[in-house]
Protein backbone atom coordinates (compact mmCIF):
# COMPACT_ATOMS: atom_id res chain seq x y z
CA UNK A 1 0.00 0.00 0.00
CA UNK A 2 1.38 3.41 -1.02
CA UNK A 3 1.48 5.57 2.12
CA UNK A 4 3.91 8.50 1.65
CA UNK A 5 3.11 10.28 4.93
CA UNK A 6 3.46 7.07 6.94
CA UNK A 7 6.83 6.53 5.29
CA UNK A 8 7.92 10.11 5.94
CA UNK A 9 6.99 9.88 9.62
CA UNK A 10 8.89 6.58 9.83
CA UNK A 11 11.95 8.24 8.29
CA UNK A 12 11.72 11.05 10.82
CA UNK A 13 11.61 8.55 13.70
CA UNK A 14 14.50 6.60 12.17
CA UNK A 15 16.80 9.64 12.44
CA UNK A 16 16.88 9.04 16.20
CA UNK A 17 16.84 12.79 16.81
CA UNK A 18 15.77 13.94 20.26
CA UNK A 19 12.38 15.62 20.21
CA UNK A 20 13.19 19.13 21.40
CA UNK A 21 10.09 20.36 19.57
CA UNK A 22 6.31 20.16 19.90
CA UNK A 23 4.21 18.29 20.94
CA UNK A 24 4.95 18.16 24.62
CA UNK A 25 4.38 14.42 25.01
CA UNK A 26 7.61 13.72 23.05
CA UNK A 27 6.12 10.61 21.51
CA UNK A 28 5.11 9.06 24.82
CA UNK A 29 1.48 8.84 26.00
CA UNK A 30 -0.34 6.49 28.41
CA UNK A 31 -2.66 3.69 27.30
CA UNK A 32 -4.56 3.45 25.05
CA UNK A 33 -2.60 6.06 23.06
CA UNK A 34 0.91 4.72 23.55
CA UNK A 35 1.11 3.05 20.12
CA UNK A 36 0.07 6.09 18.09
CA UNK A 37 1.97 8.74 20.12
CA UNK A 38 5.30 8.31 18.25
CA UNK A 39 3.55 9.31 15.00
CA UNK A 40 2.11 12.53 16.44
CA UNK A 41 4.61 14.99 15.00
CA UNK A 42 4.64 18.66 14.20
CA UNK A 43 5.82 20.26 10.97
CA UNK A 44 9.54 19.50 10.78
CA UNK A 45 11.50 19.16 7.50
CA UNK A 46 10.81 15.47 6.83
CA UNK A 47 7.10 15.63 7.75
CA UNK A 48 6.18 18.43 5.28
CA UNK A 49 3.98 21.48 6.02
CA UNK A 50 0.23 21.31 5.39
CA UNK A 51 -0.43 24.72 3.82
CA UNK A 52 2.89 24.86 1.92
CA UNK A 53 3.04 21.16 1.06
CA UNK A 54 5.81 20.08 -1.31
CA UNK A 55 6.60 16.59 -0.01
CA UNK A 56 4.59 13.70 1.39
CA UNK A 57 1.46 15.82 2.01
CA UNK A 58 1.50 17.19 -1.52
CA UNK A 59 1.83 13.66 -2.89
CA UNK A 60 -1.13 12.60 -0.74
CA UNK A 61 -3.25 15.47 -2.10
CA UNK A 62 -2.36 14.48 -5.66
CA UNK A 63 -3.40 10.88 -4.98
CA UNK A 64 -6.75 11.99 -3.57
CA UNK A 65 -7.19 14.24 -6.60
CA UNK A 66 -6.77 11.26 -8.91
CA UNK A 67 -9.19 9.16 -6.84
CA UNK A 68 -11.90 11.86 -6.83
CA UNK A 69 -11.34 13.09 -10.38
CA UNK A 70 -10.65 16.69 -9.35
CA UNK A 71 -8.25 19.41 -10.40
CA UNK A 72 -7.14 19.53 -6.76
CA UNK A 73 -8.16 17.82 -3.51
CA UNK A 74 -6.77 19.62 -0.47
CA UNK A 75 -6.24 18.07 2.95
CA UNK A 76 -8.08 19.36 6.02
CA UNK A 77 -7.39 18.25 9.58
CA UNK A 78 -10.14 20.62 10.71
CA UNK A 79 -13.07 18.68 9.30
CA UNK A 80 -15.49 19.95 6.69
CA UNK A 81 -15.91 23.09 8.80
CA UNK A 82 -12.53 24.33 7.56
CA UNK A 83 -13.46 23.39 3.99
CA UNK A 84 -16.81 25.21 4.21
CA UNK A 85 -15.14 28.34 5.57
CA UNK A 86 -12.66 28.19 2.70
CA UNK A 87 -15.29 27.57 0.01
CA UNK A 88 -17.38 30.52 1.14
CA UNK A 89 -14.36 32.80 1.41
CA UNK A 90 -13.29 31.89 -2.13
CA UNK A 91 -16.67 32.34 -3.79
CA UNK A 92 -18.74 34.81 -1.79
CA UNK A 93 -16.77 36.77 0.84
CA UNK A 94 -18.36 40.15 1.44
CA UNK A 95 -21.11 39.44 -1.08
CA UNK A 96 -24.42 37.65 -1.40
CA UNK A 97 -25.18 33.95 -1.63
CA UNK A 98 -28.12 31.86 -2.81
CA UNK A 99 -28.33 29.23 -0.13
CA UNK A 100 -30.39 26.29 1.03
CA UNK A 101 -32.03 27.13 4.36
CA UNK A 102 -31.10 23.83 6.00
CA UNK A 103 -27.36 24.49 6.05
CA UNK A 104 -24.92 23.26 8.67
CA UNK A 105 -24.26 25.66 11.52
CA UNK A 106 -20.61 25.98 10.42
CA UNK A 107 -21.79 27.61 7.17
CA UNK A 108 -23.88 30.17 9.07
CA UNK A 109 -20.92 30.98 11.31
CA UNK A 110 -18.70 31.37 8.25
CA UNK A 111 -21.25 33.75 6.67
CA UNK A 112 -21.06 35.88 9.78
CA UNK A 113 -17.26 35.89 9.83
CA UNK A 114 -17.04 36.68 6.11
CA UNK A 115 -19.85 39.24 5.92
CA UNK A 116 -21.96 37.18 3.51
CA UNK A 117 -25.63 37.96 3.01
CA UNK A 118 -27.71 34.85 2.22
CA UNK A 119 -30.90 34.57 0.19
CA UNK A 120 -32.64 31.45 1.48
CA UNK A 121 -34.23 28.69 -0.56
CA UNK A 122 -36.65 26.45 1.34
CA UNK A 123 -36.78 22.78 0.30
CA UNK A 124 -39.97 20.81 -0.12
CA UNK A 125 -40.76 17.93 2.26
CA UNK A 126 -41.81 14.33 1.94
CA UNK A 127 -45.33 13.56 3.10
CA UNK A 128 -43.73 12.48 6.38
CA UNK A 129 -42.19 15.91 6.98
CA UNK A 130 -38.58 15.05 6.04
CA UNK A 131 -36.79 17.78 4.01
CA UNK A 132 -36.03 16.98 0.38
CA UNK A 133 -33.01 18.31 -1.51
CA UNK A 134 -33.33 21.45 -3.59
CA UNK A 135 -34.29 21.02 -7.25
CA UNK A 136 -32.87 22.71 -10.37
CA UNK A 137 -36.18 24.56 -10.79
CA UNK A 138 -35.93 26.02 -7.27
CA UNK A 139 -32.36 27.16 -7.90
CA UNK A 140 -33.37 28.63 -11.28
CA UNK A 141 -36.14 30.62 -9.64
CA UNK A 142 -33.78 31.79 -6.91
CA UNK A 143 -31.17 32.99 -9.40
CA UNK A 144 -33.77 34.83 -11.44
CA UNK A 145 -35.01 36.56 -8.27
CA UNK A 146 -31.49 37.34 -7.00
CA UNK A 147 -29.17 37.67 -10.01
CA UNK A 148 -26.65 39.63 -7.93
CA UNK A 149 -25.55 36.63 -5.82
CA UNK A 150 -21.97 35.49 -6.23
CA UNK A 151 -22.52 31.74 -5.79
CA UNK A 152 -25.01 28.97 -4.96
CA UNK A 153 -24.56 26.75 -1.89
CA UNK A 154 -26.42 23.46 -1.28
CA UNK A 155 -26.10 20.24 0.73
CA UNK A 156 -25.90 16.76 -0.81
CA UNK A 157 -26.21 14.10 0.51
CA UNK A 158 -28.69 15.47 3.02
CA UNK A 159 -28.57 14.18 6.57
CA UNK A 160 -31.54 11.95 5.84
CA UNK A 161 -29.80 10.48 2.78
CA UNK A 162 -31.27 12.24 -0.26
CA UNK A 163 -28.98 13.07 -3.17
CA UNK A 164 -29.65 16.33 -5.01
CA UNK A 165 -29.76 16.53 -8.80
CA UNK A 166 -26.30 18.06 -8.87
CA UNK A 167 -25.96 17.79 -12.66
CA UNK A 168 -29.21 19.69 -13.18
CA UNK A 169 -28.39 22.32 -10.56
CA UNK A 170 -24.84 22.77 -11.93
CA UNK A 171 -26.25 23.36 -15.42
CA UNK A 172 -28.51 26.08 -14.04
CA UNK A 173 -25.69 27.71 -12.06
CA UNK A 174 -23.24 27.70 -14.94
CA UNK A 175 -25.84 29.10 -17.35
CA UNK A 176 -26.18 31.99 -14.89
CA UNK A 177 -22.37 32.12 -14.56
CA UNK A 178 -22.42 31.29 -10.85
CA UNK A 179 -20.20 28.69 -9.15
CA UNK A 180 -21.92 25.81 -7.37
CA UNK A 181 -20.67 24.99 -3.87
CA UNK A 182 -21.72 21.71 -2.27
CA UNK A 183 -21.53 20.65 1.35
CA UNK A 184 -20.92 16.98 0.61
CA UNK A 185 -19.60 16.22 4.09
CA UNK A 186 -21.53 12.94 4.25
CA UNK A 187 -20.57 11.76 0.76
CA UNK A 188 -16.84 10.95 0.78
CA UNK A 189 -17.65 7.36 -0.26
CA UNK A 190 -19.79 8.27 -3.28
CA UNK A 191 -17.06 8.04 -5.98
CA UNK A 192 -16.45 4.43 -5.02
CA UNK A 193 -19.99 3.08 -5.28
CA UNK A 194 -19.78 2.11 -8.97
CA UNK A 195 -21.74 5.17 -10.15
CA UNK A 196 -20.97 8.83 -10.88
CA UNK A 197 -22.62 10.04 -7.67
CA UNK A 198 -20.07 12.55 -6.37
CA UNK A 199 -20.87 16.29 -6.75
CA UNK A 200 -17.59 17.04 -8.56
CA UNK A 201 -18.30 14.31 -11.13
CA UNK A 202 -21.70 15.92 -11.72
CA UNK A 203 -20.46 19.47 -12.21
CA UNK A 204 -20.07 21.13 -8.79
CA UNK A 205 -17.25 23.67 -8.68
CA UNK A 206 -16.28 23.31 -5.02
CA UNK A 207 -17.18 20.50 -2.63
CA UNK A 208 -16.15 19.29 0.80
CA UNK A 209 -16.07 15.70 2.07
CA UNK A 210 -15.59 14.55 5.66
CA UNK A 211 -13.61 11.34 5.26
CA UNK A 212 -14.32 10.31 8.84
CA UNK A 213 -18.10 10.26 8.41
CA UNK A 214 -18.28 7.31 6.01
CA UNK A 215 -14.69 6.10 5.46
CA UNK A 216 -11.96 4.71 7.78
CA UNK A 217 -10.30 7.94 8.95
CA UNK A 218 -10.03 9.78 12.25
CA UNK A 219 -12.59 12.41 13.21
CA UNK A 220 -11.59 15.73 11.66
CA UNK A 221 -10.26 14.24 8.40
CA UNK A 222 -11.73 16.05 5.40
CA UNK A 223 -11.04 17.11 1.81
CA UNK A 224 -11.74 20.30 -0.13
CA UNK A 225 -12.28 19.46 -3.81
CA UNK A 226 -11.77 21.91 -6.68
CA UNK A 227 -13.19 20.96 -10.08
CA UNK A 228 -11.08 23.54 -11.93
CA UNK A 229 -7.86 25.50 -11.45
CA UNK A 230 -9.47 28.90 -10.98
CA UNK A 231 -9.78 28.75 -7.19
CA UNK A 232 -6.51 26.93 -6.51
CA UNK A 233 -4.16 29.91 -6.21
CA UNK A 234 -5.99 31.24 -3.16
CA UNK A 235 -7.40 28.01 -1.72
CA UNK A 236 -4.43 27.04 0.43
CA UNK A 237 -4.03 30.63 1.64
CA UNK A 238 -7.66 30.77 2.70
CA UNK A 239 -7.43 27.39 4.43
CA UNK A 240 -4.51 28.74 6.46
CA UNK A 241 -6.69 31.67 7.58
CA UNK A 242 -9.11 29.37 9.35
CA UNK A 243 -7.09 26.20 10.03
CA UNK A 244 -4.83 25.46 12.94
CA UNK A 245 -1.13 26.17 12.55
CA UNK A 246 -0.63 22.87 14.40
CA UNK A 247 -2.58 20.37 12.30
CA UNK A 248 -2.95 16.91 13.79
CA UNK A 249 -0.52 14.51 12.14
CA UNK A 250 -2.52 11.59 13.47
CA UNK A 251 -5.54 12.84 11.50
CA UNK A 252 -3.34 13.38 8.43
CA UNK A 253 -1.81 9.92 8.86
CA UNK A 254 -5.29 8.38 9.00
CA UNK A 255 -6.04 10.12 5.67
CA UNK A 256 -2.85 8.66 4.21
CA UNK A 257 -3.84 5.16 5.26
CA UNK A 258 -7.43 5.70 4.06
CA UNK A 259 -6.14 6.79 0.66
CA UNK A 260 -4.06 3.63 0.40
CA UNK A 261 -7.14 1.54 1.13
CA UNK A 262 -9.20 3.43 -1.45
CA UNK A 263 -6.53 2.63 -4.02
CA UNK A 264 -6.88 -1.03 -3.02
CA UNK A 265 -9.80 -3.18 -1.92
CA UNK A 266 -11.86 -0.66 0.10
CA UNK A 267 -14.19 0.27 -2.81
CA UNK A 268 -15.14 -3.40 -3.20
CA UNK A 269 -15.99 -3.61 0.50
CA UNK A 270 -18.03 -0.39 0.36
CA UNK A 271 -20.02 -1.72 -2.57
CA UNK A 272 -20.56 -5.02 -0.78
CA UNK A 273 -21.92 -3.14 2.26
CA UNK A 274 -24.25 -1.13 0.01
CA UNK A 275 -25.49 -4.35 -1.58
CA UNK A 276 -26.17 -5.92 1.79
CA UNK A 277 -28.05 -2.84 2.99
CA UNK A 278 -30.11 -2.83 -0.22
CA UNK A 279 -31.04 -6.48 0.34
CA UNK A 280 -32.21 -5.74 3.89
CA UNK A 281 -34.24 -2.75 2.70
CA UNK A 282 -35.86 -4.88 0.02
CA UNK A 283 -36.79 -7.50 2.61
CA UNK A 284 -38.19 -4.81 4.91
CA UNK A 285 -40.13 -3.20 2.07
CA UNK A 286 -41.78 -6.55 1.32
CA UNK A 287 -43.13 -6.45 4.89
CA UNK A 288 -44.36 -2.87 4.45
CA UNK A 289 -41.59 -1.20 6.49
CA UNK A 290 -41.18 2.37 5.16
CA UNK A 291 -37.70 3.75 4.61
CA UNK A 292 -35.71 6.37 2.72
CA UNK A 293 -33.15 4.65 0.57
CA UNK A 294 -32.52 3.20 -2.84
CA UNK A 295 -32.43 5.24 -6.08
CA UNK A 296 -31.65 8.91 -5.54
CA UNK A 297 -30.28 8.25 -2.05
CA UNK A 298 -26.98 7.57 -0.35
CA UNK A 299 -26.43 3.82 -0.81
CA UNK A 300 -24.92 3.41 2.67
CA UNK A 301 -27.61 5.29 4.63
CA UNK A 302 -30.97 4.04 5.88
CA UNK A 303 -33.61 6.41 7.25
CA UNK A 304 -36.73 5.07 8.93
CA UNK A 305 -39.44 7.78 8.96
CA UNK A 306 -41.44 7.61 12.17
CA UNK A 307 -44.80 9.09 11.15
CA UNK A 308 -45.94 6.16 8.96
CA UNK A 309 -44.80 3.75 11.68
CA UNK A 310 -46.95 5.57 14.23
CA UNK A 311 -43.94 5.74 16.56
CA UNK A 312 -42.45 8.43 18.76
CA UNK A 313 -38.70 9.01 18.81
CA UNK A 314 -38.38 7.53 22.30
CA UNK A 315 -40.17 4.35 21.25
CA UNK A 316 -37.91 3.95 18.19
CA UNK A 317 -34.83 4.56 20.32
CA UNK A 318 -36.01 1.85 22.70
CA UNK A 319 -36.27 -0.62 19.81
CA UNK A 320 -32.83 0.36 18.56
CA UNK A 321 -31.26 -0.10 21.97
CA UNK A 322 -33.06 -3.41 22.42
CA UNK A 323 -31.14 -4.62 19.36
CA UNK A 324 -27.93 -2.96 20.68
CA UNK A 325 -27.89 -0.44 17.82
CA UNK A 326 -26.67 3.13 18.32
CA UNK A 327 -28.10 5.27 15.49
CA UNK A 328 -26.58 8.34 13.93
CA UNK A 329 -29.79 10.19 14.76
CA UNK A 330 -33.21 9.45 16.21
CA UNK A 331 -35.52 12.47 15.94
CA UNK A 332 -39.31 12.87 15.80
CA UNK A 333 -38.97 12.72 12.01
CA UNK A 334 -36.90 9.58 11.67
CA UNK A 335 -34.03 7.34 12.68
CA UNK A 336 -30.86 7.54 10.57
CA UNK A 337 -28.46 4.58 10.41
CA UNK A 338 -25.11 4.56 8.61
CA UNK A 339 -23.49 1.39 7.27
CA UNK A 340 -19.87 1.10 6.18
CA UNK A 341 -17.15 -1.15 4.88
CA UNK A 342 -16.42 -2.33 8.41
CA UNK A 343 -19.99 -3.02 9.48
CA UNK A 344 -19.58 -6.52 10.89
CA UNK A 345 -21.71 -9.64 10.48
CA UNK A 346 -23.24 -9.30 13.94
CA UNK A 347 -24.14 -5.68 13.17
CA UNK A 348 -25.99 -6.72 10.01
CA UNK A 349 -27.87 -9.37 12.00
CA UNK A 350 -28.96 -6.77 14.54
CA UNK A 351 -30.22 -4.50 11.74
CA UNK A 352 -32.11 -7.41 10.22
CA UNK A 353 -33.73 -8.13 13.59
CA UNK A 354 -34.67 -4.46 13.97
CA UNK A 355 -36.38 -4.36 10.58
CA UNK A 356 -38.17 -7.58 11.44
CA UNK A 357 -39.44 -6.07 14.70
CA UNK A 358 -40.86 -2.92 13.11
CA UNK A 359 -44.56 -2.74 12.30
CA UNK A 360 -45.73 -2.26 8.74
CA UNK A 361 -46.18 1.39 7.93
CA UNK A 362 -49.44 3.05 7.06
CA UNK A 363 -49.70 3.85 3.37
CA UNK A 364 -51.16 7.15 2.30
CA UNK A 365 -50.72 10.74 3.34
CA UNK A 366 -49.32 11.75 6.68
CA UNK A 367 -51.97 12.61 9.25
CA UNK A 368 -50.38 15.99 9.91
CA UNK A 369 -48.90 18.31 7.32
CA UNK A 370 -45.35 19.41 8.20
CA UNK A 371 -45.07 22.79 9.87
CA UNK A 372 -44.47 25.51 7.28
CA UNK A 373 -41.12 27.30 7.61
CA UNK A 374 -40.50 30.82 6.37
CA UNK A 375 -37.76 33.42 6.51
CA UNK A 376 -38.67 35.97 9.22
CA UNK A 377 -37.99 39.65 8.49
CA UNK A 378 -34.31 40.59 8.83
CA UNK A 379 -33.19 43.55 10.95
CA UNK A 380 -29.44 42.90 11.19
CA UNK A 381 -26.91 41.06 9.09
CA UNK A 382 -25.75 37.68 10.34
CA UNK A 383 -22.41 39.23 11.22
CA UNK A 384 -23.93 42.14 13.15
CA UNK A 385 -26.23 39.87 15.13
CA UNK A 386 -23.53 37.32 15.96
CA UNK A 387 -21.15 39.96 17.31
CA UNK A 388 -23.63 41.78 19.54
CA UNK A 389 -24.18 40.98 23.21
CA UNK A 390 -27.04 38.52 23.68
CA UNK A 391 -29.30 36.98 26.27
CA UNK A 392 -31.38 33.79 26.43
CA UNK A 393 -35.16 34.13 26.70
CA UNK A 394 -38.11 31.73 26.51
CA UNK A 395 -39.87 32.02 23.12
CA UNK A 396 -42.98 33.67 24.57
CA UNK A 397 -40.81 36.50 25.93
CA UNK A 398 -38.80 36.93 22.73
CA UNK A 399 -41.51 38.16 20.34
CA UNK A 400 -40.25 41.06 18.24
CA UNK A 401 -36.65 40.59 19.36
CA UNK A 402 -33.73 39.89 17.00
CA UNK A 403 -32.19 36.42 17.04
CA UNK A 404 -28.49 36.34 17.92
CA UNK A 405 -27.98 32.71 16.95
CA UNK A 406 -29.35 30.03 14.69
CA UNK A 407 -32.17 27.96 16.19
CA UNK A 408 -32.80 24.58 14.61
CA UNK A 409 -35.39 22.03 15.79
CA UNK A 410 -34.31 18.40 15.85
CA UNK A 411 -30.97 18.80 14.12
CA UNK A 412 -30.58 18.53 11.20
CA UNK A 413 -33.89 20.26 10.62
CA UNK A 414 -34.66 23.55 8.89
CA UNK A 415 -33.64 26.51 11.11
CA UNK A 416 -36.59 28.46 12.48
CA UNK A 417 -34.55 31.65 12.75
CA UNK A 418 -31.11 32.80 11.68
CA UNK A 419 -28.97 35.46 13.38
CA UNK A 420 -30.33 38.91 12.60
CA UNK A 421 -33.91 37.81 11.91
CA UNK A 422 -36.88 39.13 13.89
CA UNK A 423 -38.77 36.59 16.00
CA UNK A 424 -42.22 37.17 14.53
CA UNK A 425 -45.45 35.38 15.51
CA UNK A 426 -44.85 32.50 13.07
CA UNK A 427 -41.32 31.94 14.36
CA UNK A 428 -42.53 31.95 17.98
CA UNK A 429 -45.24 29.43 17.07
CA UNK A 430 -42.67 27.13 15.43
CA UNK A 431 -40.27 27.39 18.36
CA UNK A 432 -42.98 26.44 20.83
CA UNK A 433 -44.33 23.69 18.56
CA UNK A 434 -40.92 22.03 18.53
CA UNK A 435 -40.47 22.29 22.27
CA UNK A 436 -37.64 24.84 22.12
CA UNK A 437 -37.49 26.47 25.52
CA UNK A 438 -34.87 29.19 25.02
CA UNK A 439 -33.60 31.39 22.22
CA UNK A 440 -30.61 33.76 22.18
CA UNK A 441 -31.62 37.30 21.25
CA UNK A 442 -29.70 40.52 20.81
CA UNK A 443 -29.75 42.69 23.92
Amino acid sequence: MNTPLYQALGEQMATGRSRFHMPGHKGVLPAPLERCAPYDFTEVPLTDSLYEADGALRELEERFSRLYGTAHSLLSAGGSTLCIQTMLSLAAAGGELLCERGVHTSAVSAMGLLGIGPHWLFPDHTRYGIPLPLTPAQVEAGLCAHPQVQAVYITSPTYYGFLADIAGIAEVCHRHQKPLLVDGAHGAHLPFMGQALHPIAQGADLCCDSLHKMLPALTGAALLHLREERFFRQAKVRMSWFGSTSPSYLILLSMDLCCGQLEGELPRRLQAAAGRLADLMQTGAARGVPFIGGAGCDPLRLTLPLRPLGMAAGEMLGLLYAQKIEPELCSPLGAVLLAGADTAGEDWQRLQCLLGALPAGEDGEAEEAPLAFHAPPRRLSIREAMLKESEALPPESAAGRVAAAMVTPCPPGIPVVMPGEILDDEAIFLLKSYGITAVNVVK
